[in-house]
């Protein structure tokens, strides 16, 4: 097939020659106007055949052209995707440990909370979050000022509460500002999953008594927006209407 297009006028070429050389009866005129006859022939022939026969290859190597570049355009544009995946798979890499960090620091801030009663009573942890619930219970139950409570409680107890809730907080903060986007509403139910529930009851407790701006990631990440924590953000807020 590379050959016929160089073919294709030769066997025109023979093919003609035979024919006018046949009208000389296999031999050569002598007559100089024969002979110019013949170039007229024979240019007659070759030149529209030698004109299409060029087309056609100049087509033919446009379209090769074409072709190498469609080829190196898609290896280029799967160099990419393949360089972007790479980059994706190292940077969800370096996230995971940015992300086991920071749950590591909120469990490591929960397992610290205390909170001290008197000289010899200490709730640590759960137990701890437990005696706030309950304090801010009987305040209520006493027409106390459930809010100013809370932040008493707070605020006597060098800000433990605070720095828990901040510590949790940090985690969607985190995963808004670093996770891969395609990843993050994965990410977000992770880091759900991993609130301790007792921790679930004290974010509850400052979304409803506080205006404390680490809140606000936690927020936008959609943890209040769940049912179950609708329910215990609407429980502490009644209990500072009463």
């Amino acid at each position: 097939m590379k050959v016929l297009p160089l073919l294709v006028p030769s066997v025109i070429l023979v093919v003609a020659l035979s024919f006018y050389f046949g009208s000389f009866n296999s031999g050569l005129s002598s007559d100089q106007s024969v002979w110019g006859a013949f170039g007229d022939y024979v240019g007659g022939i070759l030149n529209p055949v030698l004109t299409f026969t060029t087309i056609y290859l100049l087509i033919k190597s446009l379209d090769s052209q074409n072709r190498s570049l469609d080829n190196a355009e898609r290896q280029a544009l799967e160099a990419r995707d393949a360089l972007l995946k790479q980059q994706e798979t190292e940077g969800l890499k370096q996230f995971d440990s940015l992300f086991f960090v920071f749950t590591e620091i909120a469990a490591n801030t929960y397992g610290r909370f205390v909170i001290r009663v008197g000289h010899n009573k200490e709730f640590l942890g759960h137990e701890g979050i437990t005696y706030v619930s309950e304090r801010l219970e009987r305040a209520s139950a006493e027409s106390k000022d459930v809010i100013a409570e809370f932040e008493r409680l707070d605020e006597s107890h060098h800000n433990v509460i605070y720095e828990l809730v901040q510590a949790y907080c940090s985690i969607f903060k985190m995963i808004l500002e670093f996770c891969p986007e395609a990843q993050r509403d994965r990410y977000i139910s992770i880091a759900v999953s991993v609130v301790p529930v007792k921790v679930v009851h004290l974010l509850s407790m400052a979304e409803a008594y506080t205006k404390w701006p680490v809140l606000e990631s936690t927020r936008t990440a959609g943890f209040f927006d769940k049912a179950s924590v609708v329910g215990l953000v609407k429980h502490f807020k009644k209990l500072a209407e009463k």
